[in-house]
């Protein structure tokens, strides 16, 4: 089982992510770039959908300082949640 912050550095090629989350951003995330990563873990996820295995790896990104299609990562779920980005993401 790969951890989902190694597949996120990996995707980035980043060492390691940020000492200070959500006041020091290392990388941004596309996401496409996200969506590999969900698609990469999602079977080992408990998520039903690809969108929910989404929110896991937005999720990550929370705790390693990752921005998420130029947002930070709690708005991108927001966005996420509310169906900004379902077109994109199905």
């Amino acid at each position: 089982m790969t951890k989902t912050s190694d597949l996120i550095r990996a995707e980035l090629n980043l060492e390691k992510g940020s000492g200070a989350p959500g006041k020091e951003f290392v990388a941004d995330m596309t996401l496409p770039q996200a969506l590999n990563v969900a698609d990469k873990k999602k079977p080992e996820l408990l998520a039903r959908s690809r969108k929910a295995a989404l929110q896991e790896i937005v999720g990550v990104c929370v705790t390693m300082g990752i921005k998420v299609n130029g947002r930070r990562p709690e708005t991108a779920a927001k966005l996420i949640s509310e169906g900004k980005w379902d077109k994109d993401i199905n």
